[in-house]
């Protein structure tokens, strides 16, 4: 009987030592699973060899990004637009940056209820070969946000959520020229108004400021308004586009007025602003809204008399319409800019506001020289 205990207990014994180190060995297998615990999200060295980033959001039509020349991408997606790069150095660094915080689930019931795919990211590299694939899930009610790599099984938590811009203006690079005035030779600028004439400014040797065509009498160029005055022009930020064969846009250039630069690489371009003027049209009144509902009880006759009396005692009204929208052309001849093919099918609205600093000013271009005064002698 007790040899017979004894083997009993040796059994159990030999039971719970097993699952002893089975259950000692699982979180080793585990943390050799979960390697990317405390990882970045995309390695630098996989974005380091990315020449396109395709965008999949939901209910919107996929964004493609693609490395150009340099530091130059484009939204090939869409006409081929300059993308913003300080755009997409801030979704590099999201990717780079963003830590994974945990191993969520491989069940794909779990997987299920995740989201997950609702947004993709997919990294390619120059021979269109899939790097990366993210599809990204919905959020943590605690903070971070699901995700799943296209090379494992397993679903993470990221430590804080990846904030992806689906419309591809969000990407655009929205300042067409992008230099700095130190690459200007000359310039000039239209006439706004019949008692200001025409300017055009040209860089003096060697220096940072320039000469004026037009000198008021009495006056002196300030050179602090003419560089912040060139500034504005070489910086126009446009709000959206619209084809240069669209009707408004063709109706404003009727007006437009022309700046031309020359650059000291020798590149000449012109930027035209235009924009259609406030108009007054006729109004065109409506003879049957003059005549009262209750007409079947009036006589013809008092109708027509109470007509020809209204005709004869009004006056023409006008209906004012307001001035379009303002367009921005730009006319690039560097073959080597990026925005070369998107400037000769696109124009480009901006805001009221910044065309009135795209008109001269001349109370602060010109000013009246200082008089520094002078000491009295003692004699």
């Amino acid at each position: 009987m007790k040899t017979k205990h004894l083997i009993f207990l040796i059994i159990i014994l030999a039971v719970v030592a097993i699952l002893s180190v089975r259950l000692n060995k699982l979180p080793t297998a585990y943390d050799s699973v979960d390697h990317l615990i405390g990882e970045s999200l995309i390695d630098i060295d996989i974005l380091r060899v990315t020449k396109s980033i395709q965008i999949d959001t939901a209910n919107e039509d996929p964004i493609n990004l693609k490395a150009g020349s340099g530091n130059s991408w484009f939204i090939s997606s869409f006409n081929n637009f300059p993308v913003d790069f300080s755009k997409l150095t801030a979704l590099s660094k999201d990717l780079t940056d963003i830590k994974v915080l945990r191993n969520v689930s491989a069940d794909p019931d779990v997987l299920s209820r995740l989201e997950l795919g609702l947004n993709k990211i997919i990294l390619r590299d120059s021979e269109d070969k899939i790097l990366q694939m993210l599809d990204l899930g919905k959020e943590s009610q605690k903070g971070g946000q699901y995700i799943k790599k296209s090379d494992s099984e397993e679903a993470y938590l990221l430590e804080r959520s990846l904030s992806l811009k689906n419309d591809p203006n969000d990407w655009i690079d929205t300042s067409v020229l992008d230099m700095d005035i130190g690459s200007v030779q000359s310039f000039s600028t239209p006439s706004w108004q019949e008692d200001q004439p025409p300017l055009e400014f040209v860089r003096v040797e060697g220096q940072n400021n320039f000469n004026s065509s037009y000198l008021p009498e009495g006056k002196t160029l300030v050179d602090t308004a003419v560089n912040a005055f060139l500034e504005e022009l070489l910086t126009i930020s446009f709000d959206e586009i619209a084809k240069q064969t669209d009707s408004a846009v063709i109706e404003a250039m009727a007006y437009r007025k022309d700046f031309t630069l020359q650059l000291v690489s020798g590149e000449n371009l012109t930027i035209s602003v235009a924009r259609r003027p406030e108009k007054k049209e006729l109004k065109q009144n409506d003879p049957v809204a003059s005549i009262p509902d209750d007409t079947e009880e009036l006589p013809t006759e008092s109708i027509v008399v109470e007509n020809k009396d209204n005709q004869q005692s009004s006056e023409p009204e006008y209906e004012t319409i307001p001035a379009g929208d303002v367009y921005v052309v730009y006319q690039i001849k560097d073959s080597k800019s990026p925005w070369k093919s998107v400037t000769e099918t696109f124009a480009f609205t901006i805001s009221s506001s910044d065309l009135k600093a795209l008109k001269p000013d001349f109370s602060t271009l010109f000013e009246v020289p200082k008089v520094e005064d002078k000491i009295p002698s003692d004699e």
